[in-house]
C-alpha cells in the first residue's frame, strides 16, 4: 500500500493595503476583488502532495460568489464587457479599457 503524504502551509495576512495597483493606471482593493476570507483577511494556502509524483498547488481562501454566473475569478476583458451588458450596467459608469473599472460589486 502506498503512503500518501500531504503538507499544507497556510499564511493569513491581516494588515492589508486599502488599495492595490493592478497595472500602471488601475487601482482596486482585495475586498472589491472578493479575495478576502470570512474574517476580512487574505488567506493563502500552499500544499504539496506526495504519492508517486510530486503535486503542488496554491489556493486563496476567500468569500467569492458561488452563483454559476460568477464562478470564475479570472475573467477576460471581453467577457467582463459582455457580462456588464447582460446585467444592464450603464456603460458610462465604467471604462471599457480597464478590467478594474468593471466594478465587481455591480457584476457580482
Amino acid at each position: 500500500m502506498e503512503r500518501i503524504q500531504i503538507y499544507f502551509l497556510t499564511c493569513i495576512f491581516d494588515e492589508l493595503p486599502d488599495e492595490i495597483v493592478v497595472d500602471a493606471s488601475s487601482k482596486t482593493s482585495l475586498e472589491d476583488e472578493n479575495l478576502l476570507n470570512s474574517n476580512g483577511d487574505l488567506e493563502i494556502k500552499n500544499f504539496q502532495m506526495f504519492i508517486c509524483k510530486t503535486k503542488t498547488g496554491d489556493e486563496i481562501i476567500c468569500n467569492h460568489p458561488t452563483d454559476d454566473n460568477y464562478r470564475s475569478v479570472i475573467v477576460k476583458q471581453a467577457d467582463l464587457k459582455k457580462r456588464a451588458v447582460d446585467l444592464g450596467i450603464d456603460e458610462d459608469s465604467y471604462d471599457k479599457r480597464s478590467n478594474v473599472s468593471f466594478d465587481r460589486r455591480f457584476i457580482f
